[in-house]
């Protein structure tokens, strides 16, 4: 079973979702990560500088397709835009069980605690404050529309997360 982990920038999609998928004992495979070293390059900030955002999003779709194809049982953490597309929102409706990451902006990206990884995200460093809080409304349904169950992070502190999250990932595992 694949499962994939979806939510918006900054919510824990790749934190929460390795140490999850490692308390479950379930390899973990991070997609922008695999992307970049697709790519050649160092970053996927480096990926939107030099190639563009259209073209990441090409290698995002082309990469989903190849993961969720695999025959492999493990967690895949996605991007938060990769919902964009509805291409890749019916691939991972089919081809895995999704758990979104549901977390507020003032507890994700505007949260002081995650001041530092700000740099390295380029539709984050273009964007005023109204604009991310648009784009974080546009996708909330996108999201809705393709989570099989939702983890809502308010409020919890990280250890309840990841247990919560290692809960639904061995449960669908050990059910399927």
């Amino acid at each position: 079973m694949i499962i994939t982990i979806t939510g918006f920038m900054l919510c824990g999609k790749s934190s929460y979702g390795k140490d999850a998928a490692g308390r479950a004992g379930i390899k973990f495979v991070d997609l922008d990560k695999e992307i970049v070293k697709c790519s050649g390059l160092s970053s996927v900030k480096e990926i939107f500088e030099k190639k563009g955002e259209n073209s990441f999003r090409e290698m995002e779709t082309a990469m989903l397709k190849q993961i969720l194809n695999s025959e492999e049982d493990f967690v895949l953490a996605l991007g938060g835009g990769v919902v964009e597309k509805e291409e890749n929102r019916q691939l991972i409706m089919d081809k895995s069980f999704c758990i979104w990451i549901l977390s507020s902006l003032d507890n994700s990206v505007y949260s002081p605690r995650f001041v530092s990884y700000l740099a390295e995200r380029p539709l984050l460093q273009k964007m005023s404050k109204q604009e991310v809080e648009e784009l974080y409304e546009h996708r909330l349904p996108l999201y809705r529309d393709i989570a099989n169950q939702t983890i809502f992070t308010d409020g919890l502190i990280d250890e309840d997360i990841i247990d919560d999250l290692a809960s639904v990932i061995s449960s669908v595992c050990h059910h399927s």
